[in-house]
């Protein structure tokens, strides 16, 4: 059994803080993934024809959502590390934050080593998905001292659409998403596949790179 006794008083080890990526890093990967898939959905429509064009659209709208996905996944991760560091105030999402006991363990068994709640937080988000609003909820409970409504208030007022329509919004294009990858984008209730066009796409585009980018904005320090 270990012995999770610390052999060094807390008081005599120097503060450590755990090397994180930058934020602005973060949203600028984010922005640069979404403008590639904005340049590729520009050619297909110019040079593709169907069937094959719309296949590539339904592709397209997978990999935004995706882009999207890392990027909440990599903000929580960065968050609860500058909450750590005593960089970013604690919230009340941290202060519930449970760890299985094998990481608290490495924490106190080798308190020079700052690897351990980067691997916790991999471990235990790492293959969740991050492409609804209740997950987009749990990140800003988990960083931000901002409540939900607050943020989604302030976006609301940037992009100049109600807090309904940007539920509304987002719920219809994680559907969709989720209508490609798991239903070949045919919806329960028909047997043909849903169309998809160069309009909607590039609108959808639009509507998440702007939602992210005043989210970023919204909950970074």
């Amino acid at each position: 059994m270990s012995d999770i006794t610390r052999t060094t008083g807390t008081r005599e080890l120097p503060p450590r803080t755990i090397p994180i990526a930058d934020q602005e890093t973060l949203i600028n990967n984010f922005i640069k993934s979404v403008n590639e898939i904005s340049v590729r959905v520009d050619f297909e429509e110019k040079e593709l024809f169907p069937p094959m064009k719309e296949e590539l659209f339904r592709a397209e709208l997978v990999a935004l959502i995706s882009s999207l996905d890392y990027y909440l996944f990599e903000i929580l991760k960065t968050g609860i590390i500058q909450i750590h560091n005593k960089e970013r105030a604690i919230t009340t999402g941290f202060q519930n934050f449970k760890l299985p006991m094998r990481f608290l363990i490495s924490a106190l068994d080798n308190p020079e080593c700052l690897s351990w709640l980067s691997e916790a937080i991999v471990e235990l988000f790492g293959i969740s998905s991050f492409q609804s609003i209740r997950q987009i909820k749990y990140v800003i409970t988990m960083i931000s001292q901002k409540k939900y409504n607050t943020i989604i208030g302030q976006i609301s007022s940037e992009l100049s659409i109600t807090k309904r329509q940007i539920e509304n919004r987002l719920k219809s294009i994680f559907q969709r998403r989720n209508q490609i990858a798991h239903n070949c984008d045919i919806p329960h209730d028909n047997t043909e596949k849903q169309d998809i066009n160069y309009v909607y796409l590039k609108d959808t585009i639009e509507f998440i790179r702007e939602f992210i980018k005043c989210l970023h904005k919204s909950i970074i320090i």
